[in-house]
């Protein structure tokens, strides 16, 4: 049972648009029947078939939904355009009703709100490549994801991965209610496709200011192709800032210069397999202990590589002295888990 489930959503995940309205799906078919009726109708009152409004619907319904054998009762002259009317009336409406059931099915099936979701991650914005994003985020650990953008096609979702799709409507307190951000862990801010940096700057202030209210302990991370100057956000609550252009430079810059950098990076980065970079709070037996000790002891009981200490919000990479205090955190090389 539980295997014929899994296959129904994957057969369902190829016709499961996230922010898909079923009424549109609903209209498109109408407009389709319909353009389809009137130039039956048409056909037939060209070609001399019919001689009245009446006469030409009459003609249209018959030609398109009669079987194939009635088309011996046609005239030499009209039988290929009504075979060729015949095969729509019978493949493509059959495909269309086939195809929108598929997406109510799809829907009911994959979509989800939020209600039920803790220690989730909410995203502000639409990711420029969003199958990858969410790919790489699961591999990542993350499960569970809250989007509030304007995403129209995502075909590929880790099945095992909960992600809610909702609009960004400018109302950050509705949205964030709907995101349950009183539940969430991570929000995560992304300026949409053309979007200038002063309406992103107002959606991000807005989305940090509401969130804080309802989520004080929420880590806001702000992430911007360009470098830009962003002190104040810090102010409001947001904790990380990355310039996608900053880093992109200066890894490059560190590849020109140490050729394999960027294989290292890479390796590092990549959490489902090889060696990975986390960040973990100290355990309590460290506490008040030299920084080399630590590292030994790590590396010798966890085969895990001690880098650096984040220290109420000071980084300290590879310290010649330091001892270890309550509430430090630990950045570590440890072995991927899968």
């Amino acid at each position: 049972m539980k295997f014929l489930r899994r296959l129904l959503r994957r057969i369902l995940a190829h016709f499961y648009t996230p922010q898909v309205s079923l009424r549109s799906e609903a209209y498109k078919i109408t407009f389709f029947l319909t353009c389809l009726i009137f130039l039956a109708m048409l056909i037939g009152v060209l070609f001399g078939e019919a001689h009245s409004f009446a006469s030409a619907l009459h003609w249209a319904i018959r030609v398109l939904f009669e079987d194939f054998d009635s088309l011996e009762s046609y005239p030499t002259h009209v039988y290929p355009i009504a075979f060729f009317l015949k095969l729509a009336g019978h493949m493509f409406v059959p495909l269309f009703i086939t195809f929108l059931t598929a997406k109510i099915l799809s829907v009911h099936f994959l979509r989800r709100d939020a209600k039920n979701f803790e220690d989730h991650t909410i995203v502000v914005g639409t990711p420029p490549e969003p199958e990858n994003f969410l790919q790489a985020i699961y591999r990542g650990g993350i499960d569970s994801v809250v989007i509030l953008g304007h995403l129209e096609n995502v075909r590929t979702i880790p099945l095992e991965m909960r992600v809610v799709f909702l609009p960004w409507t400018g109302n950050g307190e509705q949205d964030l209610d709907k995101a349950n951000v009183q539940k969430a862990k991570n929000l995560l801010l992304l300026p949409e496709l053309e979007e200038s940096w002063k309406d992103f700057e107002a959606k991000a202030v807005l989305a940090t200011v509401t969130a804080k209210q309802y989520n004080p302990k929420i880590h806001i991370l702000l992430s911007t192709p360009k470098s830009y100057h962003l002190e104040h956000l810090y102010q409001l609550g947001v904790e990380e800032i990355l310039s996608q252009e900053e880093m992109l430079a200066s890894l490059v810059a560190m590849a020109l210069k140490y050729p394999g950098t960027s294989s290292f990076f890479n390796e590092i980065l990549a959490t489902s397999y090889g060696s990975f970079l986390a960040l973990e709070p100290l355990p309590k037996e460290y506490l008040k202990k030299p920084f080399l000790q630590v590292l030994l002891d790590l590396k010798e009981k966890h085969n895990q590589l001690l880098l650096g200490v984040k220290r109420k919000g000071r980084i300290f990479t590879n310290p010649h002295k330091l001892s270890f205090e309550e509430d430090d955190w630990l950045f570590v090389l440890k072995e991927s888990e899968e």
